[in-house]
């Protein structure tokens, strides 16, 4: 399959993936934050900081690998192809870990099961990853921002 060329420009599957990315966080912004996190009289922070901070990363790296990518791509093998799939069910899976026993167990696990899809060996790589990070994040937002995490 080779690239189609639109107005001058060439699109790749790099650039798709930036514009479902960067349209991800502006329907964050747009809509997503506001219609979930209820916000109740004055918070510092707000509940809404971190997750629109996050939409705006989305939406600002996503226009960014639009406009700086390369105009030559390849199509993926099916191996590739089979470990997105498989990174995306991970992803559905970590969100049942979580609502049903927590962040910290949702985020070791799926640390964890990533980080083995992605040939990560070295022991040290993985206990900061799957203990240390996600142990940091809960205790950052629950205990010292006192925000609640799924």
């Amino acid at each position: 399959m080779s690239d189609a060329t639109v107005a001058g420009g060439v699109i790749t599957l790099d650039r798709i993936s930036g514009t479902l990315v960067a349209l991800g966080g502006l329907w964050l912004l747009a809509y997503g934050i506001d219609a979930h996190i209820e916000v109740h009289g004055y918070e510092s922070p707000s509940p809404q900081l971190f997750p629109r901070l996050g939409a705006w990363i989305l939406l600002i790296f996503g226009l960014a690998q639009v406009v700086l990518t390369r105009t030559t791509s390849e199509l993926p093998g099916k191996r590739v192809l089979g470990r997105y799939a498989l990174v995306s069910a991970m992803l559905v899976g970590m969100v049942w870990l979580m609502e049903h026993f927590g962040f910290v167990i949702g985020a070791m696990a799926m640390t964890g099961t990533l980080m083995l899809v992605v040939y990560e060996r070295r022991p040290l790589w993985l206990l900061v990853a799957v203990i240390a990070v996600p142990v940091s994040l809960w205790f950052i937002f629950e205990i010292l921002l006192e925000r609640p995490l799924p």
